[in-house]
């Protein structure tokens, strides 16, 4: 990465917006793979909506592992996890990007860093879309075909809207496969 784009990427603070509940099985895995963004300049706000499995412990192991400040753990407004994410957004300052994150992905190391990147230089409100690669609990991918409905069967689909939308333009981006149920998802950025 070039000494530019490196410097750059420090100028934004990206806010990731965790909303969990019972995430214990594979919250291990994200808070890893958060932990290893190549663009450093983020911090986490973990909204948990009520779990009783360990999910909380080990947020709290991860916090105590990062610099002061860095995670934050908060109560959930238990009420499901589209209010959950949603009351998230009152954790973001103004002149923050914010990025949602689901307990049960896995990022490649790249993520947020291309996310800045792709919105450097938009004026007013924009949203970045990354690919997704559905995979099996040791995130090796399934072997999907466009028309297939794979191992979930009629919940699984293909399809093509998923976009990179600018104030003032929106660009298509390669096909991704949307699943209504999912075992383990690492996103791909």
């Amino acid at each position: 990465m070039s000494a530019c784009l490196e410097g750059l990427l420090r100028a934004h603070h990206v806010v990731i917006l965790m909303a969990t509940w019972q995430g214990a099985p594979h919250l291990g895995t994200q808070l890893d793979s958060i932990a290893a963004q190549t663009h450093a300049d983020w911090s986490l706000v973990v909204s948990d909506d009520g779990s009783t499995d360990r999910t909380r412990q080990i947020v709290e192991r991860f916090a105590a592992d990062r610099p002061t400040g860095q995670v934050r753990l908060v109560d959930g407004p238990r009420a499901g996890a589209t209010r959950n994410f949603l009351s998230l957004l009152d954790h973001v300052p103004p002149d923050a990007l914010a990025a949602f994150c689901d307990q049960d992905d896995q990022w490649l190391p790249h993520k947020l860093a291309r996310a800045v990147a792709a919105l450097q230089g938009l004026a007013g409100p924009a949203h970045y879309a990354a690919s997704t690669i559905i995979t099996d609990a040791t995130c090796a991918p399934w072997p999907h075909r466009a028309g297939s409905c794979g191992p979930w069967g009629s919940a699984m689909r293909w399809y093509r809207p998923a976009w990179r939308a600018t104030p003032r333009s929106s660009t298509r981006l390669p096909w991704r496969c949307c699943s209504m149920r999912r075992r383990t998802r690492c996103g791909r950025g």
